[in-house]
């Protein structure tokens, strides 16, 4: 059993109707090096059941606490189903990248059903040229970007010769915890978070008012003033270079619908790298400075590219090595 984190516990509280918690990923294969030249459902999920050893959180369902009284935990689904969450769908002809995107957002607008491991995957057919599709879908609250990445080195080989699939893994004879016992390590745990909550407010509540999704939220600015009070008193009000973060108005700002769209595109890897050689910064940096240039785009073509900057939040891993495979969000 794994207690979740207060980030971890994060994405959970904002996930709503319209809000998900879930992230997703997109892969398009050529099965031609798969036996028989094809790759099916049953291979897929023979696959996955032979490496869930090497991805623990692939068993995790989410224990919540009654009342809400401490974070969830992690336990092992004694009932996990594979073929529940290793699904397969196919295109109407002629399967274009219209059809595909479509289908994607379809999925990806579904939330995960949290009585059972928080992740899904699909096996799409009907791509042109006997290519098939692989999506992956799977809540933040389990991974970030750094685990999800070594999620997906365990279960998928960068040759086709592949490598030996692990021992099973041993029966860990843990039981589910009982909701009277959540319920009791809730109550024990109690005194421990007022301590945690005075050390953590004046750091993370001072500009919480300034974040466009929790700013609405009754008493989100009187809680920011508050904090920056206590910032002030405690001695750490010192600012060193103050940053306007209220949005300009754009369509961006509107209420977000249960919907979703999916679009993808094609780069070359080797032009992303040229342009990362040429002015001396990172993969990363040239892919967002593209997105920002597709955001500027959009809106200018629409007649709404504002005066002032847009605001949008990066989250930044602070994963260290020797935190590698502890999954969860660091």
């Amino acid at each position: 059993m794994r207690q979740l984190t207060a980030l971890d516990q994060q994405f959970l509280a904002l996930e709503d109707s319209r809000n998900y918690g879930h992230v997703g990923a997109l892969s398009i294969y050529d099965p031609s090096a798969a036996p028989q030249g094809e790759l099916t459902l049953p291979r897929l999920q023979n696959l996955i059941a032979e490496r869930l050893p090497l991805v623990p959180p692939f068993r995790w369902r989410l224990a919540e606490v009654p009342f809400n009284l401490d974070y969830g935990y992690w336990v092992d689904d004694a009932d996990f189903d594979l073929e529940f969450h290793v699904r397969e769908i196919a295109l109407a002809p002629p399967g274009t990248d219209a059809q595909l995107a479509e289908q994607v957002a379809r999925i990806y607008a579904r939330p995960l059903d949290r009585s059972r491991p928080l992740w899904e995957m699909y096996l799409i057919h009907g791509l042109p040229n006997h290519r098939v599709a692989l999506m992956s879908k799977i809540h933040h609250a389990v991974i970030d970007g750094m685990s999800g990445a070594e999620i997906m080195g365990a279960l998928f080989d960068p040759t086709p010769e592949g490598r030996e699939p692990p021992p099973p893994l041993p029966d860990s004879g843990e039981a589910r915890p009982s909701e009277l016992g959540m319920l009791a390590r809730g109550m024990l745990g109690m005194p421990r978070y007022p301590l945690r909550l005075i050390g953590s407010v004046p750091r993370a509540l001072p500009n919480i008012d300034e974040v466009p999704t929790l700013s609405a939220i009754p008493g989100v600015k009187a809680a920011g003033r508050l904090a920056s009070t206590a910032q002030r008193a405690l001695g750490r009000g010192r600012v060193v270079g103050q940053v306007d973060l209220t949005p300009p108005r754009t369509s961006f700002n509107g209420r977000v619908s249960p919907h979703r769209r999916y679009a993808f595109g094609q780069l070359s890897l080797s032009d992303v790298k040229d342009v990362k050689n040429h002015y001396g910064c990172t993969v990363n940096d040239v892919v967002v400075a593209i997105c920002a240039g597709a955001v500027r785009r959009w809106l200018i073509e629409r007649d709404e590219l504002p005066d002032d900057p847009l605001v949008a939040q990066i989250p930044v891993s602070v994963r260290r090595r020797e935190e590698q495979g502890t999954y969860g969000n660091r």
